[in-house]
């Protein structure tokens, strides 16, 4: 979208929801192009809808010999044109709606949220190429990788929780839950590549 971004409507680093807005980038050119979408369809519409009345007059006239065939196969052909009319219309208000849409940007997922790299007041030329106004960090889920020796591991994590791939064990200190994996070993030295899986449905966990 082009245009100049008018608001930011979150605050740096914080928590945004799906579905909250983010930015409004000026919608005016893009509310006028809807309305003249749809006084275009409604002139299609109108025109259809006069083109489908004359057609049944004709084929009721062709029956008294008042007009020629040709004049019902040309009110016929109207009607036919008016048809694509107005799915032409339709599909240039769908677009020009869509294209308003564009204007209000919205998180597409819960997470953390970046500083803006636009300015308020700023011109947003995204039509060229794409323009990253912000970066959203999906952290529900978080990763960490670590290397532990096996006799090291043992004594921090009870041995049947630790040979049981997937088992979790409840992180009382936070809202969170922790997930240990084997991703990889090596008996010869005994250690062994893990990954801790924390649940941070609440965001209180951040890097």
């Amino acid at each position: 979208m082009n245009g100049t971004l008018q608001s930011v409507s979150y605050a740096p680093g914080g928590r945004v929801k799906k579905g909250q807005l983010l930015f409004v980038i000026e919608p005016t050119l893009y509310n006028d192009k809807v309305a003249q979408a749809e006084a275009e369809l409604k002139t299609a519409q109108a025109q259809l809808e006069y083109a489908r009345n004359n057609y049944s007059r004709m084929k009721e006239a062709v029956k008294s010999d008042a007009v020629s065939q040709i004049q019902v196969l040309q009110s016929e052909s109207s009607v036919t044109e008016g048809v694509a009319a107005v799915s032409n219309a339709e599909a240039a208000l769908s677009t020009a709606r869509t294209n308003l849409g564009y204007c209000y940007v919205r998180a597409p997922f819960d997470g953390t949220i970046s500083k803006s790299t636009v300015d308020v007041g700023s011109y947003v030329g995204g039509s060229l190429q794409p323009v990253t106004l912000a970066t959203i960090y999906k952290d529900d889920q978080m990763y960490a990788y670590f290397n532990v020796a096996d006799n090291q591991w043992a004594g921090d994590v009870d041995e049947q929780s630790a040979a049981n791939e997937g088992s979790s064990e409840k992180d009382h200190g936070s809202a969170g839950e922790r997930r240990y994996r084997i991703l990889s070993g090596n008996t010869g030295l005994s250690v062994t590549e893990r990954r801790l899986e924390y649940r941070n449905s609440d965001g209180t966990c951040q890097f």
